[in-house]
């Protein structure tokens, strides 16, 4: 029983308070992840948290059933993005038009309330948009939250998109012998600490 009050003092944040509004800073910890497959291997190009920046402050429904973010969007600069191989990293900048665009924003819009009767298994449901090169889309996720008896909370998420969704071209190289694959995957790994 002690274990789980202490995880509940973890998650306070999703005890619903509606007279108040959370603020929640973004630690440099964070990172974001874009993977993604080519005819001859598989690549990954991770952000790391110093380039990801913002806070996020969240609402609370009357009925308790779902927050809403009052500022909800995270940039991410993607000009220091590293995929592990120099030709990769050009051609991901390049994909992304990040010399147009060198931002990606991360706009969290809705998250259902979870199921407090089970603490090992904190999964939501939420809504997201996601901005690439000035194009946005929404996409459903479904979120892994990680509370700490410090208060911090991890929160992890990841979508699969495709590159044509933003009007971006998969880069080629070789005369075309080397292709990437329109899929991506962006995996999100926030690292929340409260603002009191």
């Amino acid at each position: 029983m002690g274990y789980y009050l202490i995880l509940l003092g973890g998650i306070l944040w999703l005890i619903p308070n509606p007279a108040e509004k959370e603020r929640w800073l973004v630690q440099r910890s964070s990172n974001l992840t874009i993977e993604g497959k080519s005819n001859i291997s598989d690549f990954s190009c991770e952000i790391e948290g110093t380039n990801i920046t913002d806070t996020l402050t969240i609402n609370y429904d009357d009925d308790g059933g779902q927050i809403t973010f009052v500022r909800k969007q995270i940039k991410i600069n993607t000009v220091s993005a590293d995929c592990g191989n120099n030709l990769i990293t050009k051609d991901f900048r390049e994909t992304l038009k990040s010399d147009k665009h060198p931002d990606i924003f991360l706009n969290f819009l809705t998250l259902e309330r979870p199921q407090l009767h089970d603490f090992s298994a904190l999964k939501v449901n939420g809504t997201i948009e996601i901005i690439i090169a000035a194009v946005a889309r929404k996409y459903e996720v479904t979120y892994q939250i990680i509370p700490h008896t410090t208060g911090k909370i991890e929160l992890i998420g990841s979508q699969k998109m495709r590159l044509g969704d933003f009007k971006l071209q998969p880069p080629s190289r070789l005369l075309g012998l080397l292709k990437v694959e329109e899929e991506i995957t962006v995996d999100f790994h926030l690292q929340l600490t409260p603002i009191l």
